[in-house]
């Protein structure tokens, strides 16, 4: 379900469909410690299960008799792992890496979009990280494998009472750089980290059925 933007652009009505964007990704570079290199692969904006990177803001109502409120909820993200040996490790450096939190911060990507407030934050109260109260353990790959497997799940990107405070300062479409970094340790208790990012596009988007 992609949504169509209601908002009024310069020479009519505008129908904007995106693609959401893959990860830009590091591993944890202290894998040394570790022995693991912790990899985001895709970091993918997801609404109602399907992946979009359009966040709708203000819920309007659907035409019918009597008309309904616009389906609203969390926007959120599918992040997706994997764990590798150090480079060029003959044996198996790498063991079980448990999440445990993470943090979101969002940049402005076009000269149009404002900053955020300094308190504006999904996971809670300013520079608060997000717990992951889930158990989520990230399988090691075997040393030398070209691919591996991907551990996948769902995190927090812009909940619903966050979404007033976007909608507050929209003017447009807005457009905002959202960068992710996670938590965790291994089996022996060292510690972990992967970052990555992705976009989101703001502005207020007909999420109505066939809109």
């Amino acid at each position: 379900m992609f949504g169509h933007c209601r908002r009024k652009m310069s020479g009519g009505y505008a129908l904007l469909f995106f693609i959401p964007i893959l990860a830009l990704a590091c591993g944890s570079l202290d894998g040394a410690d570790s022995g693991s290199l912790l990899r985001i692969e895709k970091i993918e904006p997801n609404y109602f299960g399907e992946s979009t990177n359009q966040v709708d803001v203000i819920r309007d109502l659907c035409e019918g008799d009597p008309p309904k409120p616009e389906p609203y909820t969390d926007h959120y993200a599918v992040v997706a792992f994997t764990n590798r040996s150090l480079p060029n490790a003959q044996e198996m450096t790498a063991s079980m890496v448990y999440l445990a939190e993470y943090s979101i911060d969002f940049t402005p990507a076009t000269t149009g979009t404002p900053p955020l407030p300094s308190n504006f934050n999904p996971c809670g109260e300013p520079y608060q990280r997000c717990p992951i109260t889930e158990t989520v353990g990230i399988q090691p790959c075997e040393p030398g494998r070209t691919s591996c497997p991907q551990t996948e799940f769902t995190v927090e990107l812009v909940p619903v009472r966050q979404k007033a405070v976007l909608a507050g300062s929209l003017t447009g479409q807005l457009q905002y750089n959202v960068h992710y970094k996670f938590y965790g340790s291994n089996d022996f208790g060292e510690r972990v980290s992967s970052e990555g990012s992705t976009f989101i596009y703001v502005s207020n988007y007909d999420f109505c059925e066939g809109g």
